[in-house]
Parts: structure tokens; sequence; C-alpha cells
């Protein structure tokens, strides 16, 4: 008999309790677990010890080695039996595990010793070389305890006590042979609220530190005595001593009162399931112990009433071994149960679970396993159709199927629809190639409309519903709408007229809903929806237009339904869910607004008003006040794919109808679906090799703390591709929600991932600096991505590049005026030298010479000023497109340009050929100017225009402006030649 729905009737003060509370000896399968086993990827079904590290992760010690879990992915960390290997640890039968205070974790095997990991370290240190801890090679670490004063004890099973000071490597070592303990096989020690220290061996009682001789003393508590047995656990909690023992019961131990109670199976007073106990914890003044054959018990500290909860086979989400080996509460008050060959056992009293009526337990009594249709009958009962099995039955408890005594009266087995009519006492039953049949649920008799003529259009009942005036309004399969009158016994019948747009839209109706204003709406196949007008006997129709958003968003409709607001609700196949807005509008909600699938096979709303959809990929909770949707996913081996308007909502609890029999949730005791546990990164992968803190890639230190930590990572630009994984440690699933995420200078707009994703990759980020975003329900988390650039695209290598090539230039300006001034002195020593040498000449010889010297002079300067006007030019781009300052070398080329030493020298050597000309014309023409008579000179030596343009610094426009304002201060007419007249020019005496 399936009594999982029965999870769901239990109170909420019941569901805040560990355990259900039932009388000693029964068994109760009212609460679920989630299992971690060989399948999921547990290295060993056989779980010795488990605990949970600050970041999160669980570790789990078994007979096949150490797994770590994230919630996401459970993986085996790699051991070794070779101390040659120092970043494994060594043994494979795990037996104990500790995280001490500062981060480090301790791994104690059958045989081999302890093994150690440093935090944010991923090699391990293995003892096997201590002088002292490897004298317990060979026997079995049973626990592994921190102090107060941070030092480690380590119980063993044959090697007596251990106790190691991590700051120095000292080792305490507590034996028969040093005679500080009665027996070398120490199972647990615990530190008391005094800082006294306990500890249970395989003998009676239990032992107290003396610390003045630093030997252990048993406590003189008479009832001790009875504290027989061989492994045993300890745990502190106020001022009791609790110690559970694996032979002799559970003992509470006052410390105050020097008292004991033993909790056994025979004690009238404090009995328990089991003597046999492997492990205790202390919780919300409740004990939990776990047995090895008796499966789980409580004790309520303040009733001192006793539980206990078996296993069971038979349901894959209850406990699933009688043999528990260790408890463990995480940081989110899950209980974690390791298992003799169970594996691992976890529950979460808040999680929100959809009960399951698999599909094979229905096939067992109804020869059928998918659902097709439910209502309830007057008295309660709850009936429900199958596709080829008839009718079954639920009773008002939810605990059993059934075959329906109705399947002996009727004809069909594809029971497609039901309909109750309560006012007749009547049951009307839509079948698939069977027509409609009619129960009168008092006298028992049946009576069948089939196809034919005046009677049922088509013997495929899809739909039904019924009016106020008694009217049962019939959706068939390719027959169109049939109205029948139970009054008269006569059927009216709605077909589709191609040229007439307000008949029926289609022939294949699927859905049929008489609204509480008495309006029936059909959904068609694949043209819409429509609703019927009685006053014009006609049908108004809606279908998707592309065009229009407030339209049908699909036309395959699959069910129709309203709520008690009164809001028409359409679902269809491929579009989403529609909500009725009236005046032909509609509104759509789909998977980009948070729906799980677009595919909506039926629709029902809840007391709390919430609006509830089953799909091909699960079941959807839609609230229509915030419009938000929390998705619950198949929980269990068996994916349902649920049928069209296969649902109803039963004494507050919604079921949905599928292929693989029956899904149902109490809504009630819905928890919601917002994750507050923070979001983690738990590894880093760049180009695909997993990146570890303080380890260098491409000369980089990617992470200089762990990741869990890091808010900053540092990359190169060669890493073109980096994947960040990610968990919030939803060890149970219990968060629907899928990540989102977004990128700071990358990413538009925020991405959302898939609801198993739990990663994020990049590739081909540019250098710059960025900010990664990812949220989960309330939690977010944020890390930073540095991207450095290649060198030669770095600021510090662009100056360097303008100082050299500014250093070059200046360079080249030196070296060119080295070579300007040695060759100008160089001429002028030569012309120096041919003057004094034509001294004794002839005069005519003479002032050849100089003449000639003279123009070359002149020349050296046009030349020497074009070099410094193309440095000057060059540089004033260099300052353009830099957007450096080199004004002040600028300036100095310009001053060099408007030099007067060369002119001085050039009057000089110009006075000598031609006397007294300059003289004569500042005479005769006393307006002109310095560069005037420059201009003169020039022209005197027949240059041409660019020449001069070059000496003067001045464009060639310049010097014909400059031309013909010296031609106006001449006084010469407009036909006179300037050139001719300076040439030809007398020099007056």
């Amino acid at each position: 008999m399936i009594d999982q729905l029965l999870r769901l009737q239990f109170s909420s003060v019941i569901l805040l309790l560990v355990l259900p509370l039932v009388s000693v000896g029964q068994t109760n399968n009212g609460f679920y677990f989630d299992h971690l086993a060989i399948e999921q990827g547990l290295s060993h079904n056989t779980v010795n010890t488990i605990i949970q590290d600050k970041f999160g992760y669980v570790w789990i010690g078994t007979d096949s080695g150490l797994n770590k879990f994230d919630g996401v992915s459970l993986t085996r960390v790699p051991s070794s039996q070779s101390i040659d290997i120092p970043e494994s640890y060594i043994g494979s039968m795990i037996t104990a595990l500790l995280e001490d205070s500062q981060g480090g974790l301790w791994v104690g095997s059958r045989s081999h010793g302890v093994s150690y990991k440093a935090p944010h370290k991923a090699e391990f240190d293995s003892f096997y070389n201590h002088p002292e801890l490897s004298a317990i090679l060979g026997s079995e670490v049973y626990s592994i305890v921190e102090d107060n004063t941070k030092s480690i004890w380590i119980c063993t099973i044959g090697a007596g006590l251990c106790k190691y000071n991590p700051e120095t490597g000292d080792v305490i070592r507590y034996n028969t042979a040093s005679g500080t303990i009665p027996t070398d096989r120490v199972f647990d020690i615990v530190q008391g609220s005094n800082d006294a220290m306990y500890l249970v061996t395989d003998q009676s009682g239990v032992f107290m530190l003396d610390e003045s001789s630093g030997t252990f003393h048993q406590l003189d508590i008479a009832s001790l005595s009875n504290l027989k047995g061989y492994r045993k656990r300890l745990v502190h909690h106020e001022s009791h001593l609790w110690v559970a023992s694996e032979g002799s019961g559970l003992f509470d131990i006052d410390l105050e009162a020097n008292t004991a109670v033993n909790y056994r199976t025979d004690s009238s007073v404090s009995s328990i399931s089991s003597n046999t106990i492997r492990d205790i914890i202390i919780e919300d003044n409740r004990v939990i112990f776990a047995t090895d054959g008796a499966g789980i018990g409580t004790i309520d500290l303040l009733t001192g009433q006793t539980t206990s909860q078996r296993a069971s086979q038979q349901f894959e989400n209850y406990l699933n071994s009688d043999a528990l080996l260790c408890l463990f509460k995480d940081m989110n008050k899950n209980l974690w149960i390791g298992t003799f060959n169970g594996g691992v056992n976890i529950y979460d009293s808040s999680k929100t679970r959809i009960d399951h009526f698999s599909g094979s337990l229905i096939a067992n009594r109804l020869a059928s396993k998918s659902i097709l249709a439910f209502d309830e009958l007057s008295g309660g009962q709850l009936i429900f159709g199958t596709d080829g099995g008839g009718i079954g039955m639920i009773d008002s408890s939810l605990k059993s199927i059934e075959i329906s005594p109705i399947n002996r009266l009727i004809n069909g087995s594809i029971i497609k629809c039901l309909h109750v009519d309560n006012t007749d006492n009547v049951l009307w039953i839509g079948t698939y190639g069977s027509g409609l049949e009619r129960l009168d649920l008092l006298s028992k008799e049946v009576t069948n409309y089939n196809y034919g003529e005046n009677v049922l259009s088509n013997s495929s009942v899809w739909s039904l519903d019924q009016r106020s005036n008694g009217q049962l309004w019939i959706g068939t399969l390719g027959g169109g709408v049939n109205v029948f009158d139970p009054m008269d016994d006569s059927f009216i019948h709605f077909d589709h007229d191609p040229n007439d747009s307000t008949t029926l839209a289609e022939k294949v109706v699927v859905s049929v809903l008489v609204t509480e204003d008495d309006v029936p709406w059909v959904g068609t196949s694949s043209k819409g929806v429509g609703y019927f007008d009685d006053r014009n006997q006609s049908f108004t129709n809606f279908k998707h237009s592309r065009d229009d958003s407030t339209s049908l968003s699909n036309n395959n409709v699959r069910a129709l339904h309203q709520d008690a607001n009164g809001v028409i609700w359409i679902g269809t196949d491929g579009g989403g869910l529609n909500k009725y807005l009236g005046n032909q509008q509609f509104k759509s909600y789909k998977t980009d607004d948070g729906l799980m699938s677009n595919s909506i096979m039926s629709i029902e709303d809840d007391e709390q008003g919430y609006i509830w959809v089953s799909s091909l990929k699960g079941i959807s909770r839609l609230d229509p006040e915030s419009e938000q949707f929390v998705n619950f996913y198949f929980d269990g081996k068996e994916i349902n794919q649920f049928n069209q308007q296969s649902s109803i909502l039963y004494k507050g609890n919604l079921l949905f109808g599928g292929i693989n029999g029956i899904h149902s949730i109490n809504t009630a005791k819905v928890q919601g679906d917002v994750s507050d546990n923070p979001i983690t990164f738990t590894s880093l992968y760049v180009l695909n090799k997993q990146i570890l803190p303080n380890e260098e890639h491409h000369g980089v230190v990617v992470l200089d703390q762990a990741l869990e930590d890091a808010e900053e990572i540092e990359l190169s630009y060669r890493d073109k591709s980096i994947t960040l994984h990610f968990t919030t440690f939803d060890f149970v699933g219990k968060s629907f929600e899928p990540y989102y995420y977004f990128l700071e200078g990358f990413n538009e707009e925020w991405q959302v991932l898939d609801k198993d994703a739990h990663s994020i990759t990049y590739t081909n980020l540019d250098p710059g600096k960025y900010l990664l975003k990812v949220t989960r329900g309330n939690a977010e988390r944020q890390l930073r991505l540095i991207v450095k650039p290649p060198f030669w695209e770095t600021t510090w290598f662009r100056l360097l590049i303008l100082l050299l090539s500014l250093g070059l230039l200046k360079v080249g300006y030196d070296f060119l005026q080295r070579r300007q001034k040695e060759r100008h002195e160089k001429e002028l020593l030569d012309a120096q030298s041919k003057i004094l040498a034509l001294k004794n000449e002839k005069l005519e010889t003479e002032i050849d010479a100089n003449n000639s010297k003279l123009l070359f002079s002149t020349t050296q300067m046009a030349h020497k000023n074009t070099i410094l006007i193309g440095v000057k030019a060059e540089l004033e781009k260099i300052q353009d497109e830099k957007k450096i300052s080199l004004r002040k070398t600028i300036r100095v080329l310009e001053s060099e340009l408007q030099s007067g030493d060369y002119w001085n020298e050039f009057n000089i050597y110009f006075d000598k050929i031609d006397k007294n000309l300059l003289k004569s014309l500042v005479n005769e023409y006393p307006v002109l100017t310095k560069n005037d008579l420059r201009l003169c000179g020039l022209l005197r030596l027949n240059l041409n225009t660019k020449e001069i343009a070059s000496l003067l610094n001045i464009s060639l426009r310049g010097v014909e402006k400059a031309k013909y304002r010296l031609k106006k201060k001449l006084g010469l007419t407009a036909e006179t030649n300037l050139d001719s007249f300076i040439q030809l020019y007398n020099v007056k005496k």
C-alpha cells in the first residue's frame, strides 16, 4: 500500500522536528531523504565519517577513499598507499576527519595513520616518518579532536591516545606501556565546559584526565559499570556527558549530580529501539542517535519522549538503510547520515517535495500507469481515469490507490475526462473510442451515448463541463462540440464552417470550460480559443496574430481554467500561459518570464491565489501579483510527462497526472524558492587547466589566496579561455532558481544559466578590468577580473617609445647642427685664405672670387634654413599627434631661423663685393628697413624667389609681397622690373 503522500499531511509543528514522533518500534516513512551513493559518484557506499569545512564543502570518508562534495559535483580526492606521493593522503579506508580552528584538514585512516592538508593547499602531509605518530601505523584512527589549546588528540584502536602540538610538533602518548590509560583501544575524547578531557575506551566507564599526573582516572559513577560494549562516541552538552555505545545503549551522565541514565531496549522508563549505537548528536533539545541495525532514533530532552524511524526499500526517498555509522549536522541544519552500504542519507525538513505515486505501482493495480483525468465524488472520494486501466481511486488520506468499483459498471477503459454532477448524483465519463457514459451514483445504472445519428458526433470525448441549466458541454476529437440536454436526452451539435467566422474555429476541441457567469469557452487543437454567445448563438474566436502582442500567444490550446478571482487562463503548447485581460486582449507568460516550459498541459489555482501549471518538464507556480515563477522539477527516477487537463486541487493538495503516475504537492507547505545560501566560487580553469592558489601561470600569480576568499584574480592577455565554477552548497536541491551573471565591461545585460549549470566561461577577453557579478535568489557574489595587456600595449612602453623617438630627434638635430657649424667654419677659413691669396691679384679677379664665395655662403645659409624648417615642421606634427608639448624645442628652432649672426656675416662679405651699396640705398631711400635691405642684397646677387624665401624664413608668397612693398618704397612704376633695377643700381659716391 502506498503511503508516500502521507508525508504532506503532517502538521507544521511535526515538520519542525528532526524526525517524526511515533511509538517505539513503529516504522514511519513520512519524511524524505536525499541520497549520495556510488550512482552519484561516491567512492564507496560505506560511509564512516562526515564533516563540513569553513567554506561549506562536505568531506565524506568511506571504506574506499575521501570524497569532497560542493552540492554540485561529488569528487574523489586522490589517495596513495605510498609516502613517496606527498600530495596525497595515505590510505584508502577513511575513519576519522577533522577541520581544525586554522582551517587545516586532518584525515585518519584504518591502518595508515593520519595525513594533514594545510589551509589553501592542495597537497597533504603524512606523519609516516614522525618519530611518535608513526607508532600508530597499523591501528585504526577512530576519532580526531581539537581542544581549546589547539592541540590535536588522535584516538586509535590499538595504539592508544596521542596529543599533538601543531606549533612545536611535540607528541604526548597515552598507552598501557606508560600506564596513563588502562587500554590501548581508545574510541573518543571530548573536552567539557570545565576544560576537563573525558575519554571512552573498550573498557567499562568513562575516564577523565588528571593534569597533575598526566593519567586518566575512571569516573566514580556506579551505573557506568553497565557502560560496556566496543565502539563508543562522546558528546558534551551543557553539564551532561552523553555516551553512545555499541552494545549497552545510550548513557546520559549528569556531571554535576554525578549520576547517569541508561537508555536501553529493555528499559521500562527510557526505552530505545536498539542498544547498538554508533553515533550521537544533540541540537535544539533533541538527541539524535544512529543505530547499527534499527535505523535512527531521537530523545526529546524536554519531555523524555523517544522516537525511531526505520529504513524502507520500497520508496526511493526514504531512509535507505538501518545500519547507520555516523551523523553530522551542516551549516544549514541538514542532517547527514553515513550508512553501511547505503551511502549518505541527507534530511532537510524545510525542503519542498513533490510526492509521486509511481507509474509502476499504479500499473500493478490498474494495468495502466498513465493518468488522464481527476474528479471528486460527493463523499470526498478522489477518483482518476487512466489510459487503458479504467477508473482508480485514492482514499481521503491520500495513502492508498485501488481499483474503483465503477470499473465493473462502465464499458470504456481509456478514461479521458470525468465530471461529477452533485445535483443529480451523476458521474459523467468521457472515453476515447467508447463515447460518453452516464453513471447514476445511487442506482449504479449506466447509460452509454456513443457515436451515431442524433447522438454524439464523435466517439472520442476529450473534455466535459456543465452549465447551470444542466446542459453538458462535450468537446470531441474531431466532431466539434456536442451539447447534451439531460432533460430530454437530446444533443445539439456545433461544427466548424470554414466560410463562417462565427462558427466553431475547429472540429478538434480539446478543452471545454463553463465560467462562473455561465459562459462556455472552448479550446481547439490548433485554431485558438473562443466562447459561445447565447443571444446570437455564435462563437467569438481568438487566434494568434504575429503583429499583435496582445493576441493569444499560440493557437495550440491544451488547457482552460478560471481561478477564484474570475480570471480565465489558457495553456498552450508552444506559447506558454495566457491570461485573458478582456476586450479581446491577452497577456502571455513564457520561459523568458521564468516559466519552466512553454508547453502547458494543465492549470489549477490554490487557496493562496497562486496559479499552478503542469508542463512537459515539471510544475511551475505563478504569483499573479508579483508575476514571479517558482519552478519544481521532478524529484525521483521516474520522470513524468504530464497529460492534458489531468489535475485537481484536493484538500490542499495539487495532483497532476502524467504518463508515469501522479505527482502531488501540498501547497500550504511549499517553502518557496528563495536561495539565501551564499555563492562560493569553487574552482578556476584557465585554458582548461585548474589554477591553484599561489601558482604562477604565464608569469602571473593568478590567485594569491584561496579562490573561495578571493576578491580579485589577475590574468594574462594570453589566457584566451577562463571558466569559473560556483555553488551555493545546496546539498538537497532545495532551490530551483537559476543563476544570473553579468560581467561589467563585457556583457550588455544580465545573462541567465540553465537550471543545472554552475559555471561560466569567457573567451578572448580584451586586456582591462572587469567586475563579475553572479546572483541566485537573494545571494550575490562579486569577483574582479584583471586581464593584463602585452608589454607593447602598456602605458610605460608607449612612453618609452615616445622618449626614444624624441631622443633620436634630438641626437639627429644636434648632429646636423655640428656638421653645419663645422662646414661653415671650414668654408669661412677657406674663404679667408683665398681672400688673402687674392690680395696681390687683380681687383676684378678678387671681386669675382669674393662674389662666388658670397653666393656659396648664401646658398649654404638657405640650405641650413631649409633643414631647420623641415625639422620644425616634423616636431609640430609629433606634437599634434601625440599631444606632447614640444613648444620649447620649436621656439629654439624659431630663434635659430631668426638669428642675425648669419646676416652680420652676410653684410660683411656683401660689403666687400659691393661697397657702399646698402649705404647708398639708405641715403637715397631712408624708408627702407633692415629686412628691405636684406632683400635688396639678395636681389643684387640674382637669387631666385625660392632661395630668398628660405633665407628669410618666409613663404614664396611672402617674398612676392616683400618685393611689392620694396618696389613702392623705391618709387618704381609698375612697368619697372625690381630685380633689374637693383642689379643695375649705381652706388652714389
